[in-house]
């Protein structure tokens, strides 16, 4: 096959790629504007320039389990930092557009899932399907009412630290610098094990 036949076929496939992924996305969107919530008033979270020397909790990951473990610790009464390597929250659900639940019900069709997922359900409509926008929104709104919640975006973790085989601390970075920072307890709640994977041999969380 001569090469400009190659190229206009390669060419092709990519334009049919990206129509499809324009037509889902503007599809998945029409979400935000039928499902009838309440509005939340949203600024994007931010990097922090300033940690405190130990937290008593580090979630590390700000998918839908990571700010809920983070929420419920700090509830809790834990000094709790969450750290999302992304520009916001939501993982699946906001980036992977994931906006469809398959949520379990009684046999009268009420939905038995309860406690912090019952309120960010409630905050984007109740419903099946949630507007992208609205779960950023949510998720944060969940994060910002904690005085004890520190969230940084924007902001990768280097390495853990070790003291033998307990993790005691992790090294991020983000615009600001590089910071180390001590924790009593860890969780890892990323897609890739971010944390857990860097950790060679056997280890203990403290």
């Amino acid at each position: 096959m001569p090469k400009r036949k190659r190229l206009l076929y390669v060419l092709a496939f990519i334009a049919v790629l990206a129509a499809g992924w324009i037509a889902f996305y503007l599809y998945i969107q029409q979400f935000d504007s039928t499902i009838k919530v309440e509005p939340i008033p949203y600024e994007k979270p931010i990097a922090v320039n300033e940690f405190d020397n130990e937290y008593d909790v580090v979630v590390i990951g700000g998918e839908p389990e990571g700010v809920v473990a983070a929420v419920s610790a700090a509830r809790n009464g834990a000094n709790t930092l969450l750290i999302e390597s992304r520009e916001e929250l939501g993982g699946l659900f906001t980036y992977g557009l994931f906006n469809s639940l398959e949520i379990p019900r009684d046999e009268e069709g009420n939905t038995v899932s309860r406690g912090i997922f019952e309120e960010w359900h409630n905050l984007v409509g109740a419903s099946d399907v949630f507007g992208i926008e609205q779960a950023k929104a949510a998720f944060k709104k969940l994060v910002d009412e904690e005085p004890l919640l520190t969230l940084s975006v924007n902001t990768e973790v280097v390495q853990p630290i070790m003291e033998e085989n307990t993790v005691i601390g992790v090294q991020v970075k983000n615009e600001f610098g590089e910071f180390k920072i001590k924790g009593k307890a860890f969780i890892d709640a990323t897609q890739e094990c971010g944390l857990c994977g860097n950790v060679k041999g056997t280890f203990l969380y403290r």
